[in-house]
């Protein structure tokens, strides 16, 4: 267990030490972490509000903001949608997602999703410095998540559960110098990502505090792939309220 807890501090500082030598223009990317929010019927509604933290927000500041909205339209389906606030209003994403929900047996439920999503981040524009970039990192998302969780347990109703989510993501980077003018980066691409993710919710029946962990993968590919000006950090931690109603 110490080996672990070791293994992920320093995966998360070391992921803020890459972005601290490459921030004079770089674009962001922060795992999505939409609420798995548990319906049991029709009529069910889930709403949750909650602050994004990464490395970045250690060195920079640099977090992001969340909401989404779900509603159970029958007693099997239901739709979501989400949005990601990084930053400022020129960084965000925006997604919309269909939910098929089958409790397994009391307590349990599996959830099986379809959606996707457009974000984009811009980054740098108002740096002057010799080395600094504009850069605009346009992306969309295609992805399908499947979830397995506890609901409502004990007199705290306690949630938990893990959801696996991947898919496809297309994206146009542009990146340009802010001191001559100059294209360093011109790119299109269609990177995979794979973002699992832990989720812990606890109080009220109808207001809980909720705490998620993620990972992405994305990190390791631009790397692979050498895509320029783009930066992220593996490990997410989430904090907010889920509405319940």
């Amino acid at each position: 267990m110490h080996k672990i807890c070791s293994k992920t501090i320093r995966l998360f500082l070391t992921s803020g030490v890459l972005l601290l030598l490459g921030s004079c223009g770089n674009a962001y990317y922060v795992a999505k972490a939409p609420t798995i929010p548990m319906l049991e019927e029709k009529g069910d509604f889930c709403a949750s509000f909650g602050a994004q933290l990464t490395s970045a927000t250690l060195l920079f500041g640099y977090g992001a903001l969340t909401m989404d909205a779900a509603y159970a339209v029958s007693d099997h389906w239901a739709v979501q949608a989400a949005g990601q606030i990084c930053d400022d209003q020129e960084d965000y994403y925006l997604q919309a997602s269909a939910i098929c929900y089958l409790p397994i047996r009391e307590h349990q439920e599996l959830e099986l999703w379809a959606g996707a999503g457009k974000g984009l981040s811009i980054a740098g524009k108002e740096l002057t410095s010799e080395h600094s970039y504009t850069t605009r990192f346009h992306n969309q998302q295609y992805y399908a998540l499947a979830s397995y969780g506890w609901r409502n347990l004990t007199r705290a109703h306690i949630d938990c559960g893990v959801g696996l989510r991947g898919g496809c993501m297309p994206f146009h980077l542009t990146s340009v110098s802010n001191h001559t003018g100059e294209v360093e980066a011109d790119q299109d691409f269609v990177a995979p990502f794979f973002e699992p993710q832990i989720f812990f919710r606890i109080g009220p029946e109808h207001v809980r505090f909720q705490l998620q962990i993620n990972y992405t993968n994305l990190p390791t590919y631009f790397s692979r792939k050498e895509v320029a000006r783009v930066v992220s950090s593996p490990l997410m931690f989430s904090a907010g309220v889920t509405l319940h109603l």
